[in-house]
């Protein structure tokens, strides 16, 4: 059953591959799961192999992942959001045949005083933008740079295409003591701060 599963997931990531090869600036999403970094990895794989890659990712987790996953091509360059934006270090690469921006909604929108100069300041030939989901502000922010959303893949055909295992979602309440609403409320104000 899985290797069916991962036959159609398989097809279906070099169709948006195909897609994405149409675009010279592309974005892509898909439902968190479906592999937007296995996409981006194929399509590496397929063209850029000897090419300047440039990827930028919010955590330095998934940076340290990339940089393994990456290792035999030289000149793959992967950088944590904050650190590549904000730095006026030399050795930062910002020329590059191809930019890959994960979760690319984090540099989309006036939202961000530095994250969103990422796209101006990178001189590249190709870029490609994943995330799982784009708001409206953000796809008015792409429409203004002319950068096209090449392909989507929505939960829907996923569960469609049988890719996406079946789950139930419930709604428990909780009982907090009065402790535990204060660290809830301060954690909650906290992650909402991350998202203006």
């Amino acid at each position: 059953m899985s290797e069916e599963i991962n036959a159609i997931k398989d097809k279906r990531q070099w169709e948006a591959i195909s897609k994405i090869e149409g675009v010279n600036e592309a974005i892509f999403t898909a439902f968190t799961g479906f592999g937007k970094t296995e996409v981006a990895s194929k399509y590496i794989k397929k063209h850029f192999v000897d090419k300047v890659i440039v990827a930028v990712v919010p955590r330095q987790s998934l940076r340290d992942q990339l940089l393994k996953r990456f290792a035999s091509i030289p000149n793959f360059h992967c950088y944590v959001i904050n650190s590549f934006t904000m730095s006026e270090s030399d050795k930062i690469v910002k020329e590059c045949d191809l930019l890959w921006v994960d979760e690319v909604h984090w540099c989309l929108g006036s939202g961000s005083q530095y994250f969103s100069t990422l796209l101006d300041i990178v001189k590249r030939k190709k870029f490609l933008g994943t995330s799982a989901t784009l708001s409206l502000e953000h796809r008015m922010f792409l429409a203004s740079k002319d950068i096209k959303i090449a392909d989507t893949v929505t939960i829907s055909e996923g569960i469609r295409l049988g890719i996406v295992p079946s789950f139930f979602m419930y709604n428990l309440p909780v009982l907090f003591t009065d402790e535990e609403k204060i660290k809830y409320r301060r954690f909650d104000k906290l992650y909402d701060s991350c998202f203006k």
